[in-house]
């Protein structure tokens, strides 16, 4: 026959075992956490950007108006909250009555920084400057070797928890700062469209 203190010892050492299963089981139970949004704005965040977009030029012309379309690709960095390094390739035809059309390249840093947020959306402004070059001289009477630089205000748009859209009017000056000379120193002055997918990791 059990004793008295032998049940109440039994009931404690029971007690002890089912603690752990008691607690898994009730985390086991529990939702799992919602993984949270990865805004392109966020601090500490880095991704990707893929896009394109369709330029002309706008003033200054060559005694033609030149058109360029070009595609992009983009390393994303948010260094501080609302202000992202953004440095982007370009690969881009400019197309111009002479020599031919021009296939260029470009590596272009940009500072982008959001000025205002709205639920899912964001707007920002960004400048940058970088390097091009070219298998034929662009603009016209220009150089295979130019300075890039764009300057945009655009709108970025949640898609899903990694993904945001991206779309900007941008403008675009390329020419070479006259280190040919002032007589060898045309320039494109190019308005378009840009849209673009960001991926955030």
């Amino acid at each position: 026959m059990i004793s008295a203190p032998g049940v109440r010892a039994g009931a404690v050492v029971l007690g002890l075992l089912c603690l752990p299963s008691a607690a898994f089981a009730r985390q086991a139970a529990a939702p799992a956490p919602v993984a949270a949004e990865r805004s392109p704005f966020q601090r500490g965040l880095v991704g990707l950007e893929f896009g394109g977009g369709a330029m002309t030029e706008a003033w200054n012309l060559n005694g033609a108006r030149e058109t360029l379309i070009n595609t992009t690709f983009a390393l994303w960095w948010t260094y501080q909250e609302g202000r992202s390094l953004v440095v982007e390739f370009h690969t881009a035809s400019v197309f111009q009555e002479a020599p031919r059309t021009a296939f260029v390249q470009a590596l272009v840093p940009i500072l982008r920084c959001r000025v205002l947020q709205r639920g899912q959306s964001s707007v920002f402004i960004e400048m940058g400057a970088g390097l091009s070059w070219s298998d034929t001289v662009t603009p016209p009477r220009g150089t295979r070797l130019n300075y890039l630089t764009l300057t945009s205000v655009g709108l970025t748009r949640r898609l899903t928890r990694q993904t945001h859209a991206v779309a900007s009017l941008r403008w675009l000056h390329l020419s070479n700062a006259s280190l040919e000379g002032r007589n060898r120193n045309p320039d494109i002055e190019a308005l378009g469209g840009y849209f673009g997918l960001f991926v955030g990791f």
